[in-house]
């Protein structure tokens, strides 16, 4: 499990790196200017409280769509490559290749989302007067954009997996604006937990079962 792991995130890292270079360039931008009007002066700017929601929603916006590429990237990648097509031959079983490969990309997703939560809880613990209505918006946000990013990844893979390499893609574009809609409309609370938890539990069912079915 451990070198299907290490082989997966050799796979990904480049493809990662640049995805993630706009969504941490535009944080980091956020960051230098949220810092330049305090100058490490706490301050009560309506602004500078907006920046900290804009920098939530940056994340919202892009973490998603980085995850449903990189789950569909490795899946496409796997069958062009026909990697799982050589671990089978090394008496590695389907289940996991599967599962090792998921493990991988969150790992790298979860990475990616902990460095933007740093940056918010550096500058709101330097830059301004602690809010209590502020930090519970922004955790709220952080755990729909967490449980966004798990359902577009499984979403990614199970789009990977479709017989056909483009309507695959396609189609979980589709979906994705569906699941944005479905996060908008009901925002940050339990009735979109719960939801998107449901549809992740059954996108990665799925994904699991098709892989374990179909011909390496």
């Amino acid at each position: 499990m451990l070198a299907i792991i290490r082989n997966e995130f050799r796979e990904i890292r480049i493809l990662g790196g640049l995805l993630a270079i706009v969504p941490l360039i535009h944080i980091i931008i956020l960051s230098i200017w949220i810092w330049d009007q305090t100058r490490f002066q706490p301050s009560l700017d309506n602004n500078l409280f907006e920046a900290q929601i804009i920098i939530s929603v940056t994340a919202f916006i892009y973490m998603p769509l980085i995850a449903a590429v990189i789950g569909c990237g490795q899946i496409l990648n796997d069958r062009l490559r026909k990697i799982s097509t050589f671990l089978a031959t090394q008496a590695i079983t389907r289940d996991q290749i599967f599962w090792g490969r998921m493990i991988t990309g969150l790992c790298y997703l979860f990475l990616l989302l902990v460095l933007i939560r740093c940056f918010q809880f550096i500058l709101i613990h330097t830059c301004l007067v602690p809010d209590p209505a502020l930090n519970r918006l922004i955790s709220r946000m952080s755990t729909l954009t967490i449980l966004m990013t798990i359902t577009s990844y499984c979403l990614g893979i199970l789009a990977g997996l479709h017989r056909s390499k483009l309507c695959g893609p396609f189609l979980a574009w589709g979906v994705l604006v569906f699941l944005f809609a479905i996060a908008s409309i009901y925002g940050p609370g339990i009735t979109s937990y719960v939801l998107l938890s449901i549809v992740t539990y059954a996108l990665a069912g799925r994904s699991w079962q098709k892989f374990r079915t179909i011909p390496l």
